[in-house]
C-alpha cells in the first residue's frame, strides 16, 4: 500500500495534501502518549471540502500518514522553516500545543527519522516532483496548490484567532504576481472571510521548494482556519452548512488558479 493516493490529471494544476492523513502504524502508536494518538493537528476533512476538485481535471496527491508519523511540508534535512517561529520538527515530537507525542525516553531516534524519510517522505515528494514536471511539459509551466487547514486559535503561531483564509507565496516569490493577485481577489470576492496574504502563513517547506516562476512552477499555499468549516468544540466535525458557504469561495480560488496562465 502506497502511503499516499494519487489522482492524475491533465490540467496544469498539481493539488497536494500533505497533512489530510491520520493514519500511524501501531508500532508507532505503542511508542506515543494520548495526545500522540488523537493525531489532533491532522488537516481534517479537506477532501470533503474540496470534493469538487474530483469533478476537475487537477493532478492530485494526498498523504494517508498522519504528520507525526513525518511532516511532508518539511525539510528533509530538519532545517527549520522559520527561525523566529517555533515550527514542529521533521518528525514532531510535541504538538501544536507543545504536548509531548511520545512517552518518556521512547521518541524517534535519528536512523529511524532517516528511514522514515526514505520509506515516507521520499516516494511522496518523488510523486509530487514528477506530476509537476509532467504539468509543465504538457503546458509549458505548471501551477501547484499547497492545501492546508489549521485549528483557529493556535497561540505558538498568532494572538488570538488566525485569518480565517491565509494565502502564502513565500512572500510573493513563489509564484507569478498576477497569479497572486488573481488568488487573493477570489479568497477576498464573497466579504464573509477574513483574508491574509504572506501573514504568518507564508507557505511551508513545498510552496517555497517547488515555486519557481523562472523555471515555470507557481506555488502557492492556502491555510485556512477550521471555524470556516467546522465545530471545533468539543471535537472537530464538519459543519456542511458553513461548506456551503465557504465552496463559492472556493471554488473561484481554484478556478483562478486553474485559469491563469503566464504572460509568455
Amino acid at each position: 500500500m502506497h502511503s499516499y493516493e494519487y489522482r492524475q490529471g491533465a490540467s496544469p494544476l498539481v493539488v497536494s495534501m500533505p497533512h489530510i492523513g491520520s493514519y500511524i502504524p501501531i508500532e508507532m502508536q505503542q511508542r506515543m502518549s494520548a495526545a500522540g494518538r488523537m493525531v489532533s493537528d491532522t488537516d481534517w476533512d479537506l477532501d470533503l471540502v474540496y470534493r469538487f476538485l474530483w469533478d476537475s481535471d487537477a493532478t492530485i496527491i494526498s498523504s494517508r500518514l498522519s504528520r507525526y508519523v513525518i511532516d511532508l511540508a518539511r525539510d528533509p534535512t530538519g532545517k527549520p522553516l522559520d527561525a523566529a517561529i517555533k515550527h514542529p520538527g521533521l518528525v514532531p515530537t510535541t504538538d501544536f500545543d507543545d504536548v509531548p507525542l511520545y512517552q518518556s525516553e521512547r521518541e524517534p531516534h535519528p536512523k529511524e527519522i532517516a528511514l522514515r524519510v526514505a520509506r515516507y517522505w521520499r516516494p511522496y515528494h518523488d510523486r509530487l516532483s514528477a506530476a509537476l514536471s509532467a504539468a509543465r511539459a504538457r503546458h509549458g509551466y505548471a501551477v501547484l496548490f499547497d492545501c492546508h487547514s489549521i485549528r483557529s486559535v493556535v497561540t505558538r503561531y498568532f494572538p488570538g484567532q488566525i485569518p480565517d483564509l491565509n494565502l502564502g507565496t513565500a512572500g510573493g516569490t513563489s509564484c507569478a504576481a498576477e497569479l497572486r493577485e488573481s488568488l487573493a481577489s477570489a479568497l477576498n470576492l464573497s466579504g464573509m472571510y477574513s483574508v491574509a496574504v504572506d501573514g504568518v502563513f507564508k507557505g511551508g517547506f513545498i510552496t517555497r521548494h517547488y515555486g519557481s516562476p523562472e523555471n515555470g512552477i507557481h506555488a502557492f499555499q492556502l491555510e485556512m482556519s477550521r471555524a470556516v468549516y467546522m465545530r471545533e468544540h468539543p471535537s472537530p466535525t464538519i459543519a456542511l452548512e458553513k461548506c456551503e458557504l465557504l465552496q463559492p469561495t472556493l471554488e473561484a480560488f481554484v478556478a483562478a488558479a486553474t485559469n491563469w496562465k503566464p504572460n509568455t
